[in-house]
C-alpha cells in the first residue's frame, strides 16, 4: 500500500509537470487595452500631446486660445498651427496674418469639412473663405478613398495617403478617414499628397501655408499617435527653420463685442472715456441738485380783493366796470330806503342829495354821471364819495 501510495504520488507529479511545460511553451502574454477617459487637462488642450512632443524635440511651442487677441505679437511667432480657423475673419487679420507669412511664416491650418445646400449639392467654400478664395482651392466633389462607406478605416490601406515631403528620404503615411478630399485650382500646390489631394503647401512668399479639411483629425490627442502623424509635424514645424516658435492654437472662440471694439478702436474709446466726465461735470455745475418742490403760498380775501383792483385799474375797460360798480350800488341803496327819489331825473335826484347830505352839487355830478377818469386822485376821489354816500342812506 505505501509503494502504492508513492506511486500514485509520482504519477499525479509527472502530469502537473508535463501540463505545466505544455501550458508556458503553447499560451503567452498578450496585452488588452483598456478604455480610459481622457483627463481634464487634456479635455481643455486639444494639442497637448502635439505641444509635449515638439518640446521634447527641442521646439519652443507656445499654447494660446484665440489668434485674434494675438495679431500685434504676430512676428515673433515662426510656425502657427491653427487647426479652427474662423472663415469670416476681419479683412485686416487677414492681411496681417498673410504679411506675416509672406515674410516667412508657416501656417498650418484647415478648410473646414463640406457642406451641402437643401438640394444635396457642394457649397463652395471660396464664396466665404477669403484664403480659399485666394489659393483657389475648394472641396472635391469625388473621394476615391471614401467611395466605399462600409469599410474599416483601422484595417483598410484605402483609407491612407502616401505624402512625399521635400528633404525626407520616405514617405509618410496619414489616416484621411475623416477628412475631404480637395481640388486645387488655377494655384498650383508647390507639393501634396499622391492620394486624394487631402493635404496641400502653397509657397506664399517666403513662408508656407499647408492646408487639409481637419488639422484636428491629424494633430489632436487622439490622433497624434496614429500613422506617421506626429511625424508629419515635425516636418512641417521646421519649415520655419530648426529653432522657430511654434504656436498651437487650441480654439477659435468667439469674442464678446466689446472684446472686439476694445482690440480694433482702443484710442476712440478712449477718448469717449475721458470726455463723459467733462459732459457730467458740465451737467453737475449747469443744473444742480433737484430742489423740492415748494407749497403754493396761501392768500388772504383782501389781498385777491385788493389784486383784482389793481389788475382792473390797470385796464380802462376794468376801471369803467369798478366804477359803474360803485353808482349802481348807490341807485339800488337809494331805491331801498328813498324809493320817492329813485324816479326822479338824474339833475333833480343829484339837487335833492347835495341839499339833503351837503355835498357839493359838481363833485356829486361828475361821481354819478360824468366820464370815467384816468387820473388815479379823480378816481379814488369819486368812489369814495360814491361810496360815503352810499353810507350815509
Amino acid at each position: 500500500m505505501k509503494l502504492r501510495g508513492i506511486l500514485l504520488s509520482a504519477l499525479l507529479l509527472l502530469i502537473t509537470l508535463a501540463i505545466s511545460v505544455w501550458w508556458f511553451r503553447t499560451m503567452e502574454r498578450k496585452p488588452e487595452w483598456q478604455w480610459r477617459p481622457a483627463s481634464a487637462e487634456m479635455r481643455e488642450q486639444p494639442l497637448l500631446l502635439a505641444a509635449r512632443f515638439l518640446e521634447k524635440n527641442g521646439l519652443k511651442v507656445r499654447q494660446i486660445p484665440d489668434l485674434s487677441t494675438h495679431q500685434q505679437e504676430l512676428p515673433q511667432a515662426g510656425v502657427i498651427v491653427l487647426p479652427w480657423r474662423n472663415s469670416s475673419l476681419a479683412r485686416s487679420d487677414h492681411d496681417a496674418l498673410m504679411r506675416w507669412v509672406n515674410a516667412g511664416g508657416v501656417l498650418f491650418t484647415s478648410t473646414g469639412g463640406r457642406d451641402y445646400d437643401d438640394d444635396d449639392k457642394l457649397i463652395d467654400p471660396r464664396e466665404s473663405d477669403q484664403l480659399l478664395r485666394e489659393l483657389d482651392l475648394q472641396h472635391a466633389e469625388y473621394d476615391p478613398t471614401h467611395e466605399d462607406d462600409e469599410h474599416d478605416s483601422e484595417d483598410d490601406a484605402s483609407t491612407l495617403a502616401q505624402l512625399s515631403l521635400p528633404g525626407v528620404d520616405h514617405a509618410l503615411q496619414i489616416d484621411t478617414d475623416m477628412l475631404a478630399a480637395l481640388q486645387p485650382g488655377k494655384v498650383s500646390p508647390a507639393w501634396s499628397d499622391e492620394t486624394g489631394p487631402y493635404l496641400l503647401a502653397y509657397r506664399h512668399g517666403r513662408g508656407w501655408i499647408v492646408l487639409t479639411s481637419g488639422i484636428q483629425h491629424l494633430l489632436a490627442n487622439g490622433s497624434l499617435q496614429q500613422r506617421d502623424h506626429a511625424e508629419l509635424l515635425w516636418h512641417v514645424s521646421r519649415l520655419a527653420g530648426p529653432s522657430a516658435n511654434v504656436w498651437l492654437v487650441s480654439g477659435q472662440s468667439n469674442l464678446p463685442w466689446y472684446t472686439l471694439l476694445w482690440m480694433k478702436l482702443p484710442w476712440p474709446l478712449l477718448g469717449l472715456a475721458l470726455l463723459l466726465p467733462l459732459a457730467l461735470w458740465r451737467a453737475s455745475c449747469r443744473f444742480g441738485p433737484l430742489l423740492p418742490n415748494e407749497a403754493s403760498p396761501r392768500r388772504a380775501i383782501l389781498e385777491h380783493i385788493d389784486g383784482s383792483a389793481r389788475w382792473l385799474w390797470q385796464r380802462e375797460a376794468g376801471r369803467h366796470h369798478l366804477l359803474s360798480a360803485a353808482r349802481q350800488a348807490l341807485r339800488q341803496r337809494i331805491a331801498n330806503r328813498l324809493p320817492e327819489l329813485s324816479r326822479l331825473p338824474d339833475h333833480e335826484l343829484i339837487r335833492v342829495l347835495s341839499l339833503r347830505y351837503e355835498v357839493p352839487a359838481t363833485a356829486l355830478e361828475q361821481a354819478l354821471t360824468g366820464r370815467c377818469p384816468s387820473h388815479p386822485a379823480q378816481f379814488t376821489a369819486r368812489i369814495a364819495l360814491l361810496q360815503s354816500l352810499r353810507n350815509r342812506l
